[in-house]
Formats: structure tokens, C-alpha cells, sequence
């Protein structure tokens, strides 16, 4: 066996030097599973078409440090990656069966993934509703159409794929209501979710103030209100656009707001921030330099 992990590796390095076929077929089965996480994912999900080369890809799990799936119109130039980045690019004018993210949703753990998708059939559905089984640690999640997203991006998604990742960063929130927000920091105080980070860079000003409300704050336009003694609210010293953070045990919540002669308001929209702190060292760190907050009874 080593001998031919030896021989294995040798003929790799001279495949990838481009200076002969690599017979991957002539290899025991427990080195073809040694060289598959080696490959690019495109190549792993190529070898579906070789019975023998299906079945080891299929049973055996890896890991990737970056994934992007991404859809664009045909006529466009494709994006270009690095060589050694993993991406499947998706051509809004043809059709497609969800097969390759099923197997990946499966056998795949990914570092990084970005999907970033434009159309809205049932193919866009399953690819979005995959995700939900993936074993993800940042997931950045775009969606090209208002359709789709206000049909996709609802409650109990959001809920399901908090439990996927570590990290979700999001571009907005239509149709996800601060009583789902309260819900997933609840989630992260008590570590009942996989995930610690949370960004969204567009939040309407309605549901930024029903979710202050339901974790025990009123924001008025000079001051904080809350009858609960165990919140802080720090303000960033910023002259015009700014921010303040509530913090409630380990968990800190940024709130982007707007400030009008020397008080705090909401504009239409702004941006929110979930992240549970490991260390108390970390906590404090974020305190620094901004301006706590007097909170006063209501």
C-alpha cells in the first residue's frame, strides 16, 4: 500500500506538471479516496460518469476551504477565479438538474461559500433549500431576484440556516420579522445554534425597533428605556453616520443608525450585527472607545 501511494503521488506531480495521463483507474481504491480531495471539486464531480470512480466519491467526505456557486446571463464573460478556487457558474438562459449540489450538500464540509443566483424556478429552489443540509462555516448568501428572495428567504429559512453555518452575512431581510431575529439571539445566548455571526446590510427601521423592543429596549430620540439591569448600550463617536451596541451577556447586537443634533434615530433602512464574543477580553475590546449609554426605567 505504500508503495503505491508512493507510485500514486509520483504520477500526480507529473499529471499536474502536465507531462503525462494520470491512471487513476489502475489504483487500489484506498488511494483513488486519498487523491480525490487533491483535485479540484469539478473533477471529483466528473468522475460521477465512471461507476467505480462514482461510488468512492460518494463515500468518502472532504473538505474545501471556498466554494462559489454563482448564475449569470449567457452573453456575459464568465468570472474568472483563481485556478485553485472551487466555483460552479450556472447560465441563467439554460436548465439544470440540482444533482451536483445535492452530492456536494452530502460528502462536502466548506470553509466559504457564496451563492449568488438570479433566476427563481424550481431548480432555484432546491439549490437554496440544498443549502439548508450543507455543513457550511461562512455562508454569504445573495439572491439576484426580489421574487425569490421575498419566496425564500422567510422565517423558517432563516431559522434553518442558522443552524448551518458560523458565519451569515446577507444583503438584506424583506420578509424576515423581528420576531424570527429575537429567536436566533435567543439561539446564540444559548448556544442552541451552530451559528456566532450574523450580518445583514439592509434592515428597515420597523423591524430594528420591534427587535430593540422585544429584547427589553425603547429608542427614543435622546435616550435608551428599559427596565431590564443586565443590557448595556454603547455609541459610537461618530458625527453623522454611526452606531451603538447592545450588549447582553456575551452577545452583542450592532444596530447602524443616523444622528441629528446630538440624538439617535433610525433612518429608513439600516444594517445589523449578531456576534457571540468567546472571551470576556473580546467583549471588553469592542467597548472600547465608544460611549456608554445611560439606560433609564421606563
Amino acid at each position: 500500500l505504500f508503495q503505491a501511494h508512493y507510485k500514486a503521488n509520483k504520477e500526480l506531480i507529473e499529471f499536474m506538471k502536465g507531462q503525462g495521463p494520470f491512471p487513476i483507474l489502475d489504483l487500489p481504491n484506498e488511494i483513488i479516496s486519498k487523491i480525490f480531495p487533491l483535485l479540484h471539486m469539478k473533477d471529483r464531480l466528473r468522475a460521477r460518469v465512471n461507476r467505480r470512480l462514482n461510488k468512492i466519491e460518494v463515500e468518502n467526505k472532504y473538505h474545501v476551504n471556498a466554494l462559489y456557486i454563482l448564475e449569470q446571463p449567457i452573453n456575459e464573460p464568465i468570472l474568472s477565479f483563481n485556478g485553485n478556487e472551487n466555483s460552479i457558474t450556472f447560465f441563467e438562459e439554460k436548465s439544470y438538474s440540482s444533482e451536483c449540489i445535492n452530492r456536494i450538500s452530502r460528502n462536502v464540509s466548506i470553509g466559504n461559500l457564496w451563492i449568488e443566483m438570479i433566476g427563481s424556478n424550481d431548480f432555484h429552489r432546491e439549490v437554496y433549500n440544498l443549502i439548508k443540509e450543507c455543513d457550511i462555516e461562512k455562508l454569504y448568501l445573495r439572491f439576484k431576484n426580489d421574487e425569490m428572495e421575498n419566496a425564500i428567504l422567510v422565517d423558517s429559512y432563516f431559522l434553518d440556516i442558522t443552524r448551518t453555518c458560523s458565519s451569515l452575512i446577507l444583503r438584506r431581510m424583506t420578509n424576515v420579522s423581528a420576531e424570527a431575529l429575537y429567536q436566533v439571539y435567543k439561539n446564540m445566548m444559548l448556544g442552541e445554534v451552530k451559528l456566532r455571526i450574523l450580518q445583514c446590510s439592509e434592515v428597515s427601521k420597523e423591524i430594528c425597533v420591534s427587535l430593540l423592543r422585544l429584547i427589553g429596549i425603547t429608542c427614543t430620540r435622546r435616550r435608551f428605556l428599559s427596565n431590564r439591569d443586565d443590557i448595556e448600550v454603547y455609541l459610537s463617536n461618530a458625527d453623522s453616520m454611526s452606531n451603538f451596541s447592545v450588549f447582553d451577556g456575551l452577545l452583542e447586537v450592532e444596530f447602524r443608525l443616523s444622528r441629528t443634533n446630538g440624538s439617535v434615530s433610525f433612518g429608513n433602512r439600516g444594517g445589523i450585527c449578531y456576534k457571540v464574543h468567546t472571551t470576556l477580553e473580546s467583549l471588553q475590546k469592542k467597548k472600547h472607545g465608544k460611549t456608554k449609554m445611560e439606560i433609564v426605567p421606563e
